[in-house]
């Protein structure tokens, strides 16, 4: 282990020296980037440079291979783009280099770092490539309605900011991506090719795309196209105050069908049932859903509220799909308080499959998630699982916050697997999700994290994070320890 993490944090340092380098300058509040990134009113230079160090302890397997489920990688991640924005027509090309160093190889499936060299088994991967590229159209005859085409970005349920800060920064972190996002705390990120169309105002925003995702994500090889994948997504939302005060409302639906040639992932393995390829059978998957939020100010501070919910039908291969997933939040935050706490309590539950051997799929399906977000110890998602969790905020200083978490964890259905993944990386030999065994258990793990964020300025900011996982009777089932550990230190600068 010490050699495994000491090799990376040396590879770490070279590269934090060039990201601390490019932090330097804009760190002093006086300096204006933008004087040397606008080429003029209407064109200018976008960029972002992301220098990060994981540390992964992984519960240990019980097996007889040497496994390296402890080790340290670095990675980088660079943009640089030409913007256009003019009344009528908005344009970017932007392209990304993605490296990552000293993978593991013998901990395939153990830990983040692995999920990478599980998808192309090389220790050393560097790619560049074209990340976004695509016009938008704003028909000056029809104010806030955009089309848009070509490669880019899309965050589903988190399409747009009202400059409410609380209710934007809970859109943002437990309702945007749980189902379809661009998977922003991957080194490669995905992309989706296609079209999207959207309508805002101060009432009313509906946005529809139709897309192919890209790969990414676990995979380097983020320009290729996923063509055998079809997407198609409707968000509309009514505003705060619409319907309710300080309340919004939305509903979703999304249509997804995968004709790759691999083998989806479900508990058919644990009764020795055939899994037909998904270019002889493909998924289908329907969903429909919606949330609610709502921000309250109080004399003291500020209550929120919010409540999600999604059902799913279609066809899982040669099976019928039926699932739901629903998720009920709710916070207060003393905002007149020294550090300003905001205090959190949640609860997710999403449907797992209790008969392997009958017609009809009954685990939830997270479609192509940021999975992140909703699991910052990523050793698990949001499909057959069960999540109560606190979370508790806390503003020390105007430049940063702390963000403590805690999760208790099951599965939902003991005759089903335990998932992790976020959805589709690669055109073939992977599904995107994978599954575990636990032997009829549910208990997964507590786990404990903090976050730390401090912002130099609006350029730049570093952020840590570190958590422990205390294994349940799951993974008992499979490892010969029930502790891991993940850790992370980033710096990032962004124009």
């Amino acid at each position: 282990m010490k050699k495994n993490v000491s090799r990376g944090f040396s590879l770490f340092l070279a590269f934090f020296l060039v990201g601390w380098g490019a932090l330097q300058a804009p760190a002093r509040a006086e300096f204006d980037l933008e004087r040397f990134t606008r080429f003029n009113d209407h064109w200018r230079l976008v960029g972002l440079w992301r220098t990060r160090l994981e540390v992964t302890n992984f519960f240990n397997p019980k097996s007889t291979v040497d496994f390296r489920n402890a080790y340290a990688y670095p990675a980088i991640l660079g943009r640089l783009g030409v913007q256009m924005n003019y009344p009528w027509i908005e344009g970017l090309a932007e392209g990304q280099l993605s490296g990552l160093w000293n993978l593991p190889g013998a901990a395939d499936g153990y830990g983040p770092g692995a999920s990478y060299f599980g998808n192309r088994p090389v220790h050393n991967q560097a790619r560049v490539f074209l990340h976004q590229g695509y016009l938008r159209l704003k028909p000056p005859a029809l104010p806030g309605l955009a089309l848009q085409a070509g490669r880019f970005e899309y965050f589903m349920e988190d399409e747009f900011k009202t400059g409410d800060k609380a209710m934007d920064f809970l859109r943002t972190i437990r309702l945007g991506q749980r189902l379809v996002g661009p998977f922003g705390f991957s080194h490669v990120w995905r992309s989706f090719d296609g079209i999207l169309a959207n309508y805002n105002d101060s009432r009313l925003n509906v946005t529809f795309t139709a897309s192919h995702p890209t790969q990414g994500g676990f995979d380097i090889g983020g320009m290729d196209e996923m063509s055998h994948i079809d997407l198609l997504t409707g968000v509309a939302t009514l505003k705060s105050g619409v319907l309710l005060p300080q309340t919004e409302f939305a509903l979703f639906h999304v249509t997804y069908k995968d004709q790759r040639g691999v083998t989806p992932t479900d508990n058919r393995v644990l009764a020795g049932l055939p899994r037909p390829r998904l270019d002889v059978d493909p998924l289908e998957i329907y969903t429909l859903g919606g949330h609610v939020l709502g921000v309250y100010p109080t004399d003291r501070g500020a209550l929120d509220a919010l409540g999600w919910w999604a059902v799913q039908w279609g066809n899982w291969g040669n099976q019928d799909h039926r699932a739901y997933a629903y998720a009920l939040e709710a916070g207060y935050q003393f905002r007149q308080a020294p550090w300003k706490p905001w205090m959190r309590l949640g609860w997710f539950m999403s449907s797992g499959d209790p008969d392997a051997d009958d017609s009809t799929h009954e685990t939830f399906f997270q479609i192509l998630p940021t999975a992140r977000l909703y699991a910052f110890f990523p050793f698990y998602n949001l499909m057959n699982n069960q999540d109560l969790f606190f979370q508790c905020f806390l503003y020390p200083y105007k430049q940063g916050f702390i963000r403590f978490d805690y999760h208790s964890l099951w599965l939902t259905d003991a005759s089903d697997l335990w998932y992790f993944g976020a959805g589709a990386t690669r055109r073939s030999t992977v599904f995107g999700y994978a599954g575990r065994n636990t032997g009829g258990h549910r208990s997964l793990a507590q786990v404990p994290e903090v976050t730390f964020r401090h912002n130099f300025n609006k350029y730049a900011w570093m952020e840590a994070y570190y958590a422990h996982a205390f294994g349940g009777a799951a993974v008992d089932q499979l490892f010969d320890s029930r502790q891991a550990d993940f850790f992370f230190l980033e710096f990032n600068f962004k124009f």
